[in-house]
């Protein structure tokens, strides 16, 4: 997470900062709009090409980033990858950072990682979720939502549903 999102776009873009918390699937559709293409509708992800290139824009901006990390999953005769396995999935607010991991073969909660990035920003010090229950469900609730829109399949197969309220 905090991976920086450079766009160099002469004569389009002025140079700037930005706060924007942009999660994978809005990357495609907002390239696509900052080149003046129509977005098909069954691209995932929204396009934010307005917050770049319009000074006042009034899009809303979303309140966090969806994290998604998946592993290699069965294999074929030959050894080749046939399915993934979604091993995490997090959000990343202006404020917190939470990262959900499965267990393998469980599929049940293996590790939370919670972190108060305002007065810890290299993440060094993990919260206990369990200190901060309040924080914890706002979070999943948040990440509940980018999951649906971005039809990830924790939505689909409703993974951790004791944790995340789809």
């Amino acid at each position: 997470m905090n991976v920086p999102f450079l766009i160099r776009y002469p004569g389009h873009i002025d140079p700037r900062i930005d706060n924007l918390l942009l999660s994978t699937p809005d990357i495609m559709p907002t390239l696509l709009g900052l080149c003046g293409l129509e977005i098909p509708q069954t691209v995932q992800g929204t396009s934010y090409a307005d917050l770049f290139t319009r000074q006042t824009s009034q899009m809303k901006r979303p309140e966090g980033a969806l994290y998604i990390k998946n592993i290699d999953g069965e294999k074929d005769a030959k050894g080749k990858v046939i399915s993934y396995f979604p091993l995490s999935r997090g959000i990343k607010t202006e404020r917190y950072t939470l990262a959900l991991t499965l267990d393998r073969k469980s599929r049940k909660l293996k590790e939370a990682l919670l972190y108060d990035d305002k007065n810890d920003p290299y993440q060094m010090n993990p919260l206990r979720v369990e200190d901060m229950p309040e924080i914890f469900n706002i979070l999943c609730s948040q990440m509940a939502r980018l999951l649906k829109q971005a039809d990830d399949l924790w939505y689909k197969e409703k993974i951790l549903s004791n944790y995340i309220p789809y």
